[in-house]
């Protein structure tokens, strides 16, 4: 590296010389600054180059009039102007040191004379930046100096070509300014990165353990310092130890990270270790493997089944454990489990055994079943198997033989008469088991019960059979007895049914004692009536004689009735006798009933009756039904009809009429004729469904046997409308919001504009911006004329227009729903700025730029008052305010910019609200400085003689003076020292002696301030 600045130092001077004999160029404080990674801590290098041009420019050798006497300022310097003679491509030619990687391109250019467009630079046709020529200096003067800077690439410059030759471009885009030098310095690192073992094995492991940690060098194969940036793993293994990241490795410095493998899964397992650092190139991977190893269990068979056994028997069967891992099988429990585990028994079982893979062990099982049917257990195998800890194999068997089964358990014969055998009741024997049941006998404990069946008695599997069972009571009273039932059933071999029974002796009873059938119609149909004769002793009741006898005994005729008529006691029977008088008046005549009662034989019940008339009357005449829906049904209206006369209304017919009677319906036709009893009253119920818009009428005749009014009329009448439910207002506007906003709620309401109440349902929100609003619940009914209110929000929960539509409507989904069209807007910022940046461009230190204004407009539906306007630059200044803003409302403010010191200025104007705590707007402004600083000490030395901070005219670099102010000869010495001195200090930054601490690697170095020189 030495060797190299040394070389680079020696063709710098030799260049400079011949490129700039009047106007040498020193180097402007950064070639030799250590030039550091972004998020790194490794050293870069640094390599300069420099291109010249000569003989190909006309440069005047002399002065206009107005120049003041000597030679002309650079007039003597070769140069080259782009687009015009002299100037093409430069190439120069690599001479990075080896695994070098380029990160950035640096140019420091000087031109003479004119002003042009933009200037571009590309190297290998990859744009590095532009810069604008600003010289317009008389007599050819030199441009200040231009630094173009490519952006950091941490992966390599694209397209440079490194030991090879690389093609630097400037594209002017108007004007052809001239090059007087051009310097190109490259940056870059040869930090590697090196892992060792490049892969590793770990051999078997068992699975769930972690296995000895495998040591990884991590090295610098490079020649500057390496920064680590971090590890990582993939797959079953696992960092156990490795230096914090990030951390540094001088060149062939190594660090150590051990790696474990913890297999989760039997068999192969790969994975890798990813380390990554500020090396140019990818990450390294390290590709690692490993085996994991783990017993398995499984049980043969599985399920293990025993078939069919008989009950009280046993018989033995094999398990067989097997180990079907890759590991020895360490077996801590044998179990039987389940159900019917007491059933199956281990014989023998081994304790705690240790199976090698791929061996078995048996289990004998005993099963003995002490039940029907399938019967199942399971065998727990508890182990360190990978697959099954805990494994359960299934164990069944069949457990046969008869089983009885009776029903139903308890037999009530009810009552019988003392002496008179009762009706045989039955009970049923099944054989639920799997072989044949013999029932050997029957045994009662009460000699007024019995059997009919034979015995022995056998029922084949799933077969039944049945027990007739008598009873004959010897005495009244209650009566009970157990009859045991004897089989061969191994678990219940006998079987137990209590019997009941009763003496019993027959009373009669009468209801009603006498019938009055009241007033009856003459010439009407005769009326029925009933007698209930009921049976309330405790034997059966037999009714021998029924006749109607006394002076009016044909005015009430009994129904036919079968003799004798026999009524269980608890029960009865049902006799009608009619009435149907032929004049006005009473009746009278007796029924008499003769019975097998031995308390009473006969019992007379009296009969009476009276002939009456009848008279009708209606309640309302007339039925409004209001206003309803086209084509809907409206709530029934109800009209009673009343009979006010001493005799039952018959009503024969029931008749619409009238213009519209298609429009009305009765809801609730009463079977006709309809019989209405003196006093009473019967209700008929009427439907209106309008078919078109406007009036209706129509009327129901009544035809009864009234003899004064045989038909009566009820008026009817309605309306057709096609909406019921009106909404007051139709449509809400809730204005303009900020985003996040509620507004305040708006009030709906709904009037029911019907004849009938309406049951209510809550308010839907339909359309792109529904789930901005919020409505309130709507229940209950309404009637009719009546109203209801809902209130409205709406929250912006967005920027722009919220759209929707509220329909509030009925639980009969027949009414048209009322809508009310809802909007509202939402707006990222109440206030909009109608600039997005301000540039004041460039502009003389000093000098105040012409103002620029901005203007705000209040985009909300309501007053803002604003409560700052701010800048936060003091190069920048805010002229005048806007106090408040009406809503749509504008207002103006002006920005202006007065540097005091050289350079870019940026700032942000800040408006902000009344009461708000964060900006409503901001506007980015920006402006750039050129010439000293106010309180530069140096401004009235134009030549910069007074020391380092001053700054001549020409910018340095290429900075000239009249022929008169140095001996001849004098300048390119001096500017070689210069340089000299620059790369000999580089080289002991680069290299520093030993004993004194180089800066830390993780530091960024500081820059030096810019020194500019001037002329010898």
């Amino acid at each position: 590296m030495k060797a190299l600045l040394l070389a680079l130092l020696t063709w710098t001077a030799l260049l400079t010389c011949a490129a700039c004999s009047s106007s040498p160029s020193t180097s402007d404080g950064q070639d030799s600054q250590t030039n550091e990674n972004i998020g790194s801590t490794s050293l870069a290098y640094s390599t300069a180059y420099q291109v010249t041009w000569s003989g190909n420019a006309t440069i005047p050798t002399g002065c206009p009039a107005s120049c003041s006497g000597g030679t002309c300022i650079c007039g003597t310097q070769t140069s080259a102007c782009i687009g015009g003679p002299g100037w093409g491509d430069r190439n120069f030619t690599d001479t990075s040191p080896p695994n070098a990687v380029i990160t950035s391109v640096h140019l420091d250019i000087q031109e003479i004379g004119c002003a042009a467009g933009t200037v571009t630079a590309f190297l290998n046709g990859v744009r590095i930046g532009a810069y604008q020529p600003t010289a317009t200096c008389a007599c050819n003067a030199c441009d200040p100096p231009q630094a173009v800077q490519s952006q950091r690439y941490e992966r390599g410059f694209p397209s440079y070509n490194y030991g090879g030759v690389n093609t630097l471009s400037l594209v002017a885009s108007s004007g052809s300014p001239c090059l007087a030098k051009v310097d190109i310095r490259v940056d870059g690192t040869t930090a590697r990165l090196g892992i060792t073992p490049a892969t590793y094995t770990f051999g078997s492991q068992r699975v769930g353990t972690t296995s000895a940690a495998q040591t990884f060098s991590v090295q610098n194969q490079g020649t500057e310092d390496l920064s680590v940036t971090s590890f990582g793993t993939t797959g079953s293994f696992a960092i156990q130890s490795a230096p914090g990241t990030p951390f540094v490795l001088a060149a062939g410095q190594a660090a150590a990270v051990a790696i474990a493998f913890a297999p989760t899964a039997s068999g192969p397992a790969s994975g890798s270790l990813t380390v990554t650092s500020t090396d140019a190139r990818p990450p390294v991977v390290v590709p690692l493997a490993g085996t994991g190893v783990a017993p398995a269990v499984a049980a043969s068979p599985n399920p293990k089944d025993f078939g069919p056994l008989p009950i009280g028997s046993n018989v033995n069967g094999i398990v067989t454990i097997t180990n079907t891992g890759n590991d020895t099988l360490s077996v801590s429990d044998i179990a039987v489990r389940g159900p019917e585990a007491s059933e199956f028994t281990l014989v023998a079982p081994p304790i705690a055994p240790r199976i090698p893979a791929g061996q078995s062990v048996p289990l004998t099982v005993r099963f003995a079943p002490s039940g029907h049917g399938f019967r199942s257990a399971e065998i727990v195998i508890v182990s360190d198997a990978a697959n099954e800890p805990t494994l359960r194999s299934a164990l069944g068997g069949i457990g046969q033989g008869p089983a009885m089964e009776v029903a139903p358990l308890s037999v009530d014969f009810g009552g019988a008469n003392v002496n008179t055998n009762a009706a045989p009741r039955a009970v049923e024997v099944r054989n639920v088991g799997e072989t044949p049941l013999r029932i050997a006998s029957a045994s009662f404990s009460n000699g007024d019960f019995g059997t009919q069946a034979a015995f022995p008695l056998d029922v084949a599997p799933g077969g039944r059979a049945e027990l007739a069972l008598t009873f004959r009571p010897s005495a009244v009273g209650q009566r009970t007895a157990r009859v045991t039932l004897t089989s061969n059933d191994p678990l219940r071999p006998t079987a137990e049914i209590e019997l009941a029974g009763e003496g019993t002796s027959p009373t009669v009873s009468v209801t009603p004692p006498s019938v009055d059938f009241g007033d009856v119609r003459v010439g009407s149909p005769p009326l029925a009536k009933s007698v209930t004769i009921a049976n309330t002793g405790t034997g059966p009741l037999v009714i021998t004689r029924a006749v109607v006898n006394g002076p009016n005994a044909a005015q009430f005729p009994l129904s036919p009735v079968t003799l004798p008529l026999t009524i269980a006691p608890g029960q009865e029977s049902t006799l009608t006798v009619t009435y149907g008088p032929t004049a006005v008046g009473a009746s009278t005549a007796t029924l008499s009933l003769d019975s097998n009662d031995p308390a009473s034989a006969t019992v007379a019940v009296p009969l009476a009756g009276k002939g009456v008339s009848s008279v009708i009357a209606l309640q309302p005449s007339m039925l409004d039904f209001g206003a309803q829906l086209v084509s809907r049904t409206s709530a029934a209206r109800t009209a009673e009809i009343t009979n006010t006369g001493t005799a039952s209304l018959n009503i024969t017919a029931l008749t619409l009429g009238g213009a519209q009677l298609d429009m009305f319906a009765i809801a609730n036709a009463p079977d006709l004729p309809a019989t209405v009893a003196p006093g009473a009253k019967l209700a008929l119920s009427l439907t209106f469904k309008p078919t078109a818009i406007g009036a209706a009428a129509g009327e129901l005749a009544i035809v009864s046997d009234d003899p004064t009014m045989p038909r009566a009329v009820l008026t009817l009448k309605g309306s057709a409308v096609s909406q019921l439910l009106s909404v007051t207002p139709t449509s809400l506007d809730f204005g303009v919001l900020k985003v996040g906003a509620k507004a305040a709620a708006k009030p709906v309401t709904i009037t029911n504009t019907g004849g009938d109440p309406i049951a209510l349902t809550d308010g839907v929100l339909e359309g792109a911006g529904a789930s901005s609003f919020e409505v309130t619940r709507l229940t209950g009914s309404l009637d009719p004329g009546k109203t209801a209110t809902v209130n409205v929000t709406y929250t912006a929960r967005a920027a722009g227009d919220a759209v929707a539509t509220l329909k509030l409507g009925a639980t009969d989904t027949a009414i048209p729903k009322a809508q009310i069209a809802l909007r509202g807007r939402g707006v990222s910022s109440l206030l909009v700025a109608d600039a997005t940046a301000l540039d004041f461009g460039r502009i003389n230190v000093g000098e105040k730029a012409q103002p620029k204004e901005i203007t705000l407009k209040n985009q909300s539906s309501g007053a803002l008052e604003i409560g700052s306007i701010a800048i936060d630059n003091e190069q920048f200044a805010v002229d005048g305010s806007v106090a408040q803003l009406a809503a749509g409302a504008s207002g103006k403010f002006t920005v202006v910019y007065q540097p005091t010191k050289p350079g870019d200025a940026k700032g942000t104007v800040h408006v902000i609200l009344k009461g708000a705590s964060a900006d409503e707007v901001t506007v980015p402004v920006s402006g750039n400085a050129v010439g000293p600083a106010k309180d530069d000490p140096n401004k009235d030395d134009p030549d910069g003689s007074s020391g380092s901070g001053g700054s001549s005219i020409y910018g340095g670099g290429c900075g000239c003076r009249s022929a008169g102010d140095a001996p001849a000869g004098g300048a390119p010495a001096a500017f070689s020292v210069a340089v000299g001195l620059a790369l000999l200090g580089l080289l002991r930054r680069l290299h520093p002696r030993g004993g004194r601490a180089s800066l830390p690697r993780s530091a960024p170095r500081a820059r030096s301030p810019r020194r500019r020189s001037r002329r010898a």
